[in-house]
């Protein structure tokens, strides 16, 4: 996944562990996931 990721931020470097870089760069730490959820308003 992190090998070749089409945004150069998320591209694992070189030696780097997945776990620890993926910590570095993590764009929700501390939540299981990485998606982002937005809930909008509902008319009726």
């Amino acid at each position: 996944m992190l090998q070749n990721a089409s945004s150069p931020k998320f591209r694992l470097p070189d030696g780097a562990k997945p776990s620890e870089f993926f910590d570095k760069v993590d764009p929700t730490p501390g939540n299981p996931g990485i998606n982002s959820v937005k809930i909008y308003a509902r008319w009726q």
